[in-house]
């Protein structure tokens, strides 16, 4: 199995939303799969989904992003990509909402 370490500089908190999350993506890009880090290392306990928490908790301690730039992250991409309204994202909605990200950046 292939480790993916992400190295991202951390953001201003004034950066809005969507900008924040398109620099993570901007400076991830050459890093390798950010969904497969996602989902080997942000889905903690292992039900195949991320949770808002198991997101946060990614962009947190993987990304190094502040508490309040992870949450706000994190809120986002449920926002954006929870279709099925369980509040987690599945595989295709990550990949969905990463792909949002990363057509508009």
């Amino acid at each position: 199995m292939k480790i993916v370490v992400l190295i991202v500089v951390c953001v201003m908190w004034s950066t809005t939303d969507s900008q924040l999350i398109h620099e993570i993506l901007r400076r991830s890009a050459g890093l390798g799969n950010l969904q497969m880090a996602m989902t080997e290392l942000g889905d903690t306990d292992k039900d195949g989904t991320l949770s808002g928490e198991e997101i946060q908790d990614f962009f947190r301690y993987f990304v190094n992003l502040s508490p309040a730039n992870s949450l706000l992250t994190a809120r986002q991409f449920i926002k954006d990509g929870d279709f099925n309204g369980d509040g987690k994202l599945n595989e295709t909605e990550l990949q969905t909402a990463l792909r949002i990200y990363r057509g508009s950046a």
